[in-house]
């Protein structure tokens, strides 16, 4: 079938999730597949950590904490201590989750972002063909992975210190003070603490949030990692409110449908295993079941908030830039140059 340029248009919130669902009903084993061909893998060394380090870690770390108390370290050796695995465990768990954020979750990204383009213009895509971004696309969505890493740490840590130091001076000032200025100085940093907690939060959102389009930048519209960040900050320059309260609920909505399932698992499992005999073996039951559920609960709503985040490019690209006019243009000049410049196939 001949695909043509959809008529693209400002979405509303309804309207907006309307479409998200109606994509991912239609498009169901597509979008699971995406989400299932690399996040199962991850599935699989996570448990296979589990298995072959988790029991061991967690009896070794109880057995440290029961024999700090009695440490003494000018006649006893660390190296006495039981910390191998872990030190081991926590630290392979540490690459992995790097692994996840800064490789899977991007590449995870970038074909969704690509399968969802793909559909708006109803063409066929394939579970294989949604991660097929070519090399410079791949390189670079990497490298804005780390990126975006390294300034949501950087950006956290600043904050965090300022907080932290603004914490520390009114508890000092609040300490100098005594009788009613002392209850009223306390009150004052209470209620200090909290407006700049949520100042700090603001701030930090107020930056992450800007690079929510990086991904989208890549794939559809082939920048590098620098210009990718620029262009997602300034399409979200302006539209800041709208695209954060869209993805609160987004958010909350995820979060429901993922822990649910879990907290439902879990409590089945507390009440069938709460008397066994091997407390241990069974926190580590409940840990490794749980685990799974939550990551096939994960696997069936990523696509959801995926699709959501492309479509929102798409909208706040037709509320800024007219981008709809653009498509229309492009199609009537060379319809091939349309399709291309909504699918990101064009370079």
């Amino acid at each position: 079938m001949q695909a043509t340029v959809p008529r693209l248009r400002p979405l509303g919130i309804g309207d907006l999730f309307d479409t998200i669902f109606r994509l991912y009903r239609n498009n169901f084993l597509v979008f699971i597949g995406i989400a299932a061909l690399i996040q199962i893998p991850m599935i699989v060394i996570q448990m296979g950590l589990e298995v072959a380090l988790g029991r061991q870690s967690t009896a070794d770390l109880m057995q440290i904490i029961n024999e700090l108390p009695f440490f003494n370290p000018q006649t006893d050796s660390v190296t006495d201590l039981p910390i191998a695995n872990p030190l081991l465990y926590y630290g392979l768990s540490f690459v992995l989750a790097l692994l996840q954020i800064i490789v899977v979750q991007q590449l995870l990204n970038g074909a969704m972002a690509n399968a969802i383009a793909r559909r708006y213009l109803g063409q066929p895509i394939s579970v294989l063909e949604a991660y097929n971004f070519g090399a410079r696309r791949l390189s670079a969505l990497l490298i804005v992975g780390v990126l975006v890493a390294i300034l949501t740490i950087v950006v956290a840590v600043v904050l965090g210190g300022i907080y932290f130091g603004g914490l520390f001076l009114m508890v000092s000032v609040a300490a100098t003070q005594s009788g009613v200025r002392a209850a009223v100085a306390a009150i004052l940093t209470l209620l200090l603490m909290v407006l700049l907690l949520i100042v700090a939060v603001i701030l930090f959102a107020m930056i992450a949030l800007r690079f929510l389009f990086v991904t989208q930048a890549v794939v559809l519209e082939d920048h590098g990692p620098l210009e990718a960040l620029g262009r997602s900050w300034k399409l979200i320059g302006g539209s800041f409110w709208r695209v954060l309260g869209i993805v609160v609920l987004l958010m909350i909505l995820v979060q429901i449908v993922v822990w649910i399932p879990v907290i439902i698992i879990s409590m089945v499992l507390s009440l069938m295993l709460g008397g066994a005999a091997d407390p241990l073996q069974n926190y580590l039951l409940r840990q490794s079941i749980t685990l799974l559920t939550t990551y096939a609960a994960q696997i069936l709503v990523l696509p959801i908030s995926l699709s959501a985040y492309t479509l929102l490019y798409y909208d706040v690209r037709v509320r800024k830039e007219g981008y709809d006019l653009q498509l229309r243009a492009a199609q009537v000049t060379n319809p091939t140059a349309g399709e291309q410049a909504l699918a990101g196939t064009g370079e």
